[in-house]
């Protein structure tokens, strides 16, 4: 298999979100530039795949934009591009009429393994459950974006620490109710002795 093909690649790239935006390749952390490369990158990567227009790029990238906002979201644009051809995704930002995407799988970006593991655990009974909540709560190496700002990072990271702060209260109720029903049975141990 090819090095250049990105499912080669799936198993060593892995974007974060929850805490410092990061990107990691083979173990190694990779550069992102600066708070406008990953205020971009973090736009692309909130919405897994789907196009965003260059007016809301532009709203996540500055809370004033500039007079030259076009023609500085460009310069953005490619120099993100180039930051992401060390990782193999040199042709994974694409944009054209109007709109921006970035064509990664959602198992490389933690925000969106978090959602699928925490989604899959709703569907299950507490033992199995809470397995999924586990790992999903793993993946948290910190506060959601905790190294950007701007209006809509902070939207972003309000929701993601109500997602965060969801999983958490399900998982220690969990826990609880495993605690409580192992105590029940110790008790229940005693008296019968």
């Amino acid at each position: 298999m090819a090095i250049g093909n990105r499912a080669f690649l799936r198993s060593v790239v892995q974007f974060r979100l929850l805490g410092t935006v990061e990107a990691e390749k083979n173990g190694r952390r990779a550069e992102l530039g600066t708070a406008r490369e990953q205020r971009l990158l973090t736009a692309l990567l909130s919405v897994m795949g789907q196009p965003v227009s260059r007016e809301e790029v532009i709203d996540w990238v500055w809370d004033d934009p500039p007079a030259d906002a076009d023609s500085a979201l460009d310069e953005i644009v490619a120099v993100l591009r180039d930051l992401l051809r060390p990782l193999g995704l040199g042709d994974a930002l694409i944009s054209g009429d109007g709109v921006f995407r970035l064509d990664v799988p959602a198992e490389w970006v933690d925000v969106h393994q978090f959602r699928i593991l925490t989604e899959r655990a709703a569907q299950l009974d507490d033992a199995e459950g809470r397995e999924f909540l586990a790992a999903a709560l793993q993946s948290v190496r910190g506060f959601p974006l905790s190294d950007l700002s701007g209006r809509r990072i902070a939207e972003y990271r309000r929701e993601l620490a109500d997602q965060l702060q969801a999983a958490e209260i399900r998982f220690n109720g969990i826990q609880i109710g495993q605690s409580r029903a192992a105590t029940m049975h110790r008790v229940e141990i005693a008296q019968a002795l």
